[in-house]
């Protein structure tokens, strides 16, 4: 569980749905920079705990406060993006994310809900969140992977990265198959990933969509074209 620190020497005060929100879409930022699945795995414990506080299971979306003070008269779900967005924003983007991450389809449908629980609003006033419509934008399209082969510190992974983050990609799930510990776990989740090797030694990038893999490559400038235009399958 986390902890809102207010003074040095004092405990704080429990997190509410924000602490939450932001501390796992800093993990999951924290896995598309050094392809640490020790990252992924403290999003997927924490996104289980903030579900178990804040999720209002019968309107959908998440309440900012937890039920464990008897003194609170009532539970408020902020809607609002303001200088810093709304937990429920943050909540559903990071929901999408972490279900093609790992496959966990019930998140998919819970992203879904919360974004349903916020429709008035959106369509009353789509300005006051935009990272709920991003959310929204996500959620309507298809799953896309890209999952490269190799250790992170590898020249070749490195160029094909390189490809990736010259473009504006938001609704692309990029992976690692490292070959090891990382890839067998993510492997679990997504069992079309323990298939994938490197070609001549080389390593190698697998662009999916909807879990239907395009012709994989080596080189960065194939890619870019690939990543540019339709997908192209074996």
């Amino acid at each position: 569980a986390l902890l809102r620190r207010y003074r040095a020497g004092h405990a704080g005060l429990a997190g509410q749905l924000d602490d939450y929100a932001f501390f796992i879409q800093a993990l999951l930022d924290l896995y598309n920079v050094d392809f640490d699945v020790a990252w992924l795995k403290s999003a997927l414990k924490l996104t289980e705990r903030q579900i178990t506080l804040f999720h209002d299971p019968r309107e959908g979306g998440f309440y900012d406060v937890a039920d464990t003070d008897p003194t609170l008269l009532f539970r408020t779900r902020a809607d609002y993006d303001g200088a810093e967005p709304t937990g429920n924003s943050v909540a559903a983007l990071n929901l999408l994310r972490l279900a093609r991450t790992l496959g966990v389809e019930t998140w998919e449908r819970m992203a879904g809900q919360t974004i349903a629980a916020f429709a008035r609003r959106l369509q009353e006033y789509p300005a006051s969140l935009p990272l709920m419509l991003a959310a929204y934008d996500l959620f309507r399209r298809p799953p896309r992977h890209l999952v490269i082969t190799g250790r992170a510190e590898e020249e070749g992974v490195g160029r094909l990265l390189d490809v990736v983050r010259r473009r504006f990609l938001p609704d692309l799930t990029v992976l690692l198959a490292d070959g090891g510990p990382g890839q067998e776990w993510l492997s679990r989740s997504l069992p079309f990933v323990a298939t994938m090797g490197k070609i001549g030694g080389r390593p190698t990038a697998y662009l999916c969509q909807g879990y239907v893999c395009g012709e994989p490559t080596t080189e960065p400038a194939e890619l870019e074209s690939q990543l540019a235009g339709p997908l192209s399958t074996p």
